[in-house]
């Protein structure tokens, strides 16, 4: 080989290199079970949320993950009451650099350095660089990562691939963008209490003793039960069914079919997967 050659061929190996080291961002990960992790944000795609550190790609399921704290970050951000309602209601808070915040949709990840973070909201979709934003709060964080007066919850999937749908938050994102018609199969365990009564306990299907809340999303079926929304659309009835057409096209969302979450405990765990129909 000639030394022209080799010189070619090792520049090109540099870039290389050089492409693969910029197609990722440092960050701190913190999942909701309070579990950290300092790596790379590499994606975010119908897999889910991937994270690359001791150099390895691990996926996360958005509902798993609570915030994603870019390099640089103020060691502490104090979220406002409004902000912690909004992300119990399945929103995300996006913290920037220059101190103004955005309630929306944390939706995708591209490009290279800096990244391209993709945003969602009710009025439009808008595209960010990763270095204009200082953290990703997709779900209220562990009280190890904010103030004790916080009411946080830490439930953690004790079943493997599941998504935790905690009794005291009303919507959690699953990660997925389903369409229309589509047919998705939930397999769901688990069970909650709805208040402070031992025995005032629901499964997926609702409270056991059939009782309704007449504030809930969904006032005329049981209280307690499993809903999902698409979007920021109307809630429907997922219960114990296993394979549920889609009403709507968007991101999915899964919640309790509760007026009143602040004295719930207990958690549903779903597995979800895509009919081949």
């Amino acid at each position: 080989m000639s030394k022209r050659s080799i010189v070619g061929l090792a520049c090109a190996v540099v870039l290389a290199l050089t492409a693969t080291a910029q197609a990722q961002e440092n960050a701190t990960l913190t999942l909701r079970s309070g579990e950290r992790f300092k790596g790379q944000l590499v994606d975010l795609g119908g897999i889910g949320l991937t994270f690359r550190y001791g150099g390895t790609d691990r996926q996360f399921p958005p509902g798993q993950v609570a915030v994603i704290e870019f390099q640089g970050a103020p060691p502490e951000y104090k979220l406002t009451a409004n902000q912690l309602k909004e992300l119990r209601n399945g929103q995300h808070v996006i913290v920037f650099r220059d101190g103004h915040t955005v309630i929306g949709h944390f939706a995708d990840v591209g490009e290279k350095h800096p990244l391209r973070i993709t945003i969602q909201t009710p009025s439009a979709t808008t595209n960010y660089h990763s270095n204009e934003i200082w953290r990703i709060f997709m779900a209220v964080p562990p009280a190890s990562a904010q103030s004790s007066t916080t009411s946080t919850t830490t439930a953690q999937p004790t079943v493997p691939g599941a998504i935790v749908v905690p009794a005291t938050q009303q919507w959690v994102p699953t990660g997925l963008t389903v369409r229309r018609d589509e047919v998705v199969i939930f397999n769901t365990t688990g069970e909650i209490q709805l208040s402070a009564d031992a025995n005032d306990k629901a499964q997926s299907a609702g409270a056991l003793s059939q009782r309704k809340a007449v504030g809930s999303p969904l006032p005329n079926d049981f209280a307690g039960a499993l809903i999902g929304r698409i979007g920021s659309g109307s809630p429907f009835a997922i219960g114990n069914q296993t394979a549920l057409p889609m009403p709507a096209s968007g991101p999915l969302y899964l919640g309790i079919n509760d007026d009143s979450l602040g004295d719930n405990s207990g958690q549903f765990n779903v597995v979800i997967t895509r009919s081949r129909r």
